[in-house]
């Protein structure tokens, strides 16, 4: 093994429709805002001079979207990888964050501060979200340990 080490630069995706409305995405897909659109070309530019050997995204569209703009310049493609996507919010996903607070405030307030004991019907844990996550990233880090890798988070 060398000793070369391994970059991975997280990023989230760029703002969507539903982030402007404060509406839970969840694994629901929502299209990018101008602003999204903006923020994606500015992570482009941004990461411009940095050397990338692989890309890893969620499938879900906005993540799509924002690696796309990312990679535009770029003779690269990226892999999809559900290990990745955002946390499921069951019958949340498409409400409002004031509609949630209303009809489920303990759970409303768990989701902020008492994450472990976040528990709504049809949507995933915390913990089962770590653990997918925290798969799909050893499964990035054996396949290029030596390589500079990227993935996009999607939110």
């Amino acid at each position: 093994m060398s000793d070369q080490a391994t970059n991975i630069f997280l990023l989230r995706h760029g703002e969507t429709l539903w982030n402007t409305q404060k509406r839970w995405q969840g694994s629901q897909n929502s299209k990018l805002t101008l602003q999204g659109i903006s923020q994606a070309q500015a992570a482009r530019d941004l990461l411009a001079e940095q050397p990338l050997h692989c890309a890893y995204d969620s499938p879900l569209q906005r993540a799509v979207d924002t690696i796309d703009i990312i990679l535009e310049k770029r003779d690269l493609s990226c892999s999809r990888m559900p290990e990745i996507r955002e946390l499921s919010l069951g019958h949340w996903e498409g409400r409002t964050q004031q509609e949630i607070k209303i009809s489920e405030p303990q759970q409303s307030n768990n989701f902020w501060l008492n994450p472990d004991k976040f528990q709504v019907k049809g949507a995933e844990t915390f913990q089962q979200l770590q653990q997918r996550v925290v798969a799909g990233i050893e499964k990035i880090y054996q396949q290029h340990q030596v390589k500079i890798s990227y993935w996009c988070r999607t939110g």
